[in-house]
Formats: C-alpha cells, structure tokens, sequence
C-alpha cells in the first residue's frame, strides 16, 4: 500500500482493529512474564514498526478534503477494477499458450512413436498440418478468429462501463481541478488528478495489451524489441532513477530511432509494402518507452533556461493530447478537423522540429543547451501520441467510407428535394 498509494480509510481499518489487538495482547503477556523479556522486546520493536507505517498511511489520507474523498475512494476502485482486469487477460493468455504447446508437444511425440509405411504418412507425422495441428481449450482452427473477437469484445465490454465513469468523474473538473461547494478549490488536488491519470494509463495499456495479441508475425520482431526496450527501462526506473545520464540512456534512444526510421508515412509495414495490423500498439510501445527515458532524465537532468520554453509547449502539445485519446476511439475526420485539432498539434510540433540544428537545439550563442535528452524524449512521445490519435482517425475513416460506398450520388429524387 505504502509502495502503490493507492488506498483509502476502509482499506486501513483492519489492519488498525488487527494491530490494536496486538498490542493488547504483547502488554498483557509483558505483565504475566509468560515469555522471555528479549522476545517480547523484539516484539514490541516490530509492532512499533507496524503502527508508525500505518500512522504515515493515516496522515497521508488526512490532507484530502472532505469534498474530494467520495471521489478518491471511487477512483481507488476503479484502479483496482482495471488491475484485475490486466492481471486476467495475461492469465488467460498465458493458459492458452501453454495449454496449446503443450498439446502440440504431445502429438509430436506420439507421432514420433509411430511407425508409418508411407513416405506422405511420414511427413505428416513430422510436420503437422494446419487442420491436425491441436489448438488451446476455446479456439478452433475454423473459428479461431471468432473465439479471439469474441475475447476481444468481452474486454472492451468490461472496460466501456470503466471508461464512462472515468470520464464522468474527469468532466467534474474545471481547469484540472476539481471544485468543492461556491466554486472553492478543496486541498489534495494532486492526489486525485493523479490517480485519476494513473487510471487513464491502465485503461491505454489493457486497450494495448488485448490488441497485442493481433499482431501481425511480421510485426513481431519489432513487437518483441519493443516490448525489452519498455521492461528494460522500467527496471530503471525503479533501480536507477536518481543517478542516470544522458548518456547511460544512448542506446536506448538510439535503438528507438532506429525502429521509428522504420515506419513508412507514420506506419510499419512488411516486405510487400502492406500496412498489417498491429500498429496501434507498436505506436503505444513507443510512446511508453519515450516516456520511460523522460522520466528517467527529468529526475537526474535539469532543463537549461533557454530549452523551457520548448519543454512547456510540448508539456502543454501533450497534455491536450492525452486528453483526446482519454476519450477513446476510433475519431472520425469529422469528430477532429472542424477544430483543426490533428492539424494544430502537426504545426506546433512541426514547429519545434525545425528549430534544431544537426539534431540539437542550439542557443542564441551557438551553444548547445541542457536538456538535450529530456526535451528530445518529450518531442518523440508526442510524435507518437499523434500517431496513434491519427491511427484511431484512419480505423474510423475506413468505416465511413462503407457507409458512403452505399449513397448512389445518382438518385434523382434528392434533386426533386432540392427543387422543392
């Protein structure tokens, strides 16, 4: 709890009753002598340790104002709702996957036992074929994809009730904040705002995670490269985060620019040139990533005066951002351009691109600033934020233009309207 904070006044209240109990019992036993003095002291000591953590758990709590906590105790839920959520998808993933290696080890090896008369009999049993070749409990050769669909629309029915609230609870605020009786701002802003982003976050990464299972298998080296990169950096975080340079992280930008330097017009393609699917989350891996290494280089870099302007405009370029991909998708051109939205972020990002030299934003004096990589990882995550907004624009554009496939532009009875 202490490590996640994520937690409220219902969750501490057993542990509370438990450690009271506790202490009731050490002091009787302290007065009965019934055990040794050292043990009772080690005891002691530890119990001593139980309930400062949760006092610092108590005080923690104790700063949000009354206005905010119903919402804090909802949202505490919902995180933990959509961590459930995740946590099933990868069982359930992980069971199908060895429920079907193994059935297939198993026909290799009875196979293998056998012995066959003829030639084809025996290239069978080597290599099965794709009606012999065993699935995983819930998948069938001729119906596989109608079984992945079905886990497909199974998820986004779990998250869709999730999201809705979630959005709720967010159009509660005005400016980012959320506003307590006569327009007050209530204390404890930052600790809702945050958890309430955090929630955004895991909704991004089950979206992710249950599309990861429709990439392409010429997508999946990069996927897979992707996906080291990503828990590579993560382990940083949690290890290093205080003491990492610029150039401890070299390899790592320069291994994601490679990757990036791959897309044609935005998008990962194959050998012949087609678009296969899967590029959502490739373009969700990315962004991750480039968050990783931003975030790793803002705790131990600082940002030289002459860069802040440009780190505030891609802060503000990514917030707007992630507020529209909050809300999910697909976007139609219709739902984005009236507003020039997807246009807006391409020239302000355009823009600071153009201000580089040789790769490097340079001062009035010709000197190359720090900050270099915090300002770089910032650009590249909001590169990748478009990309994905503008993937969601082209899923939904494919579907509009069903729908006008089906208009005959030819029927004379709209011009009678007209003349009418």
């Amino acid at each position: 709890m202490d490590e996640s904070g994520v937690y409220n006044e219902s969750d501490l209240a057993p542990f509370h009753r438990r450690l009271t109990e506790l202490r009731n019992i050490l002091q009787h036993d302290m007065e009965s002598g019934k055990h040794p003095p050292a043990m009772t002291k080690l005891l002691e000591r530890q119990l001593n340790e139980c309930e400062n953590l949760l006092r610092k758990l108590q005080d923690s709590l104790a700063v949000l104002s009354p206005e905010l906590i119903p919402i804090h105790e909802r949202l505490v839920n919902i995180r933990r709702q959509l961590v459930a959520l995740a946590a099933r998808e990868t069982a359930r993933e992980v069971a199908y996957s060895n429920a079907y290696s193994a059935k297939l080890e198993d026909l290799k090896a009875k196979r293998s036992a056998s012995n066959t008369e003829s030639e084809a009999s025996e290239a069978d049993s080597k290599t099965p074929t794709r009606e012999s070749t065993p699935k995983p409990d819930g998948h069938r050769d001729k119906d596989g994809r109608e079984s992945r669909d079905g886990k497909e629309l199974r998820v986004k029915a779990e998250l869709k009730p999730i999201q809705e609230e979630l959005r709720k609870i967010d159009s509660k605020r005005v400016d980012g904040k959320f506003l307590g009786p006569g327009g007050t701002v209530p204390a404890s802003q930052a600790v809702c705002s945050s958890l309430l982003e955090e929630c955004f976050e895991i909704v991004q990464e089950i979206r992710a995670q249950d599309e990861s299972k429709n990439v392409a298998s010429s997508l999946r080296p990069i996927y897979d490269r992707l996906s080291e990169i990503r828990k590579e950096l993560e382990q940083l975080v949690l290890t290093h985060r205080w003491s990492l340079r610029e150039t401890d992280l070299w390899n790592y930008s320069l291994s994601l620019q490679e990757i990036d330097k791959m897309r044609v017009d935005g998008k990962f393609v194959d050998a012949e040139g087609n678009r296969p699917e899967g590029q959502y989350v490739l373009l969700y891996l990315l962004r991750r990533c480039y968050g990783l290494i931003y975030r790793l280089l803002s705790s131990s870099e600082p940002v030289s005066e002459e860069l802040m302007p440009i780190a505030n405009k891609l802060s503000t370029v990514k917030k707007c951002l992630n507020e529209v991909l909050k809300y999910g998708g697909p976007f139609s051109p219709r739902d984005l351009y009236p507003s020039s939205l997807v246009v807006k972020y391409q020239l302000a990002l355009h823009q600071i691109d153009s201000m580089r030299k040789d790769g490097k934003f340079v001062g009035i004096d010709g000197t190359v600033p720090e900050g270099q990589g915090i300002v770089m990882a910032h650009l590249n995550e909001c590169h990748e934020l478009l990309e994905m907004l503008k993937e969601s624009m082209d899923d939904a554009e494919e579907e509009e233009y069903v729908e006008e496939d089906d208009y005959d532009f030819n029927d004379p009875s709209d011009d009678e309207e007209d003349e009418e």
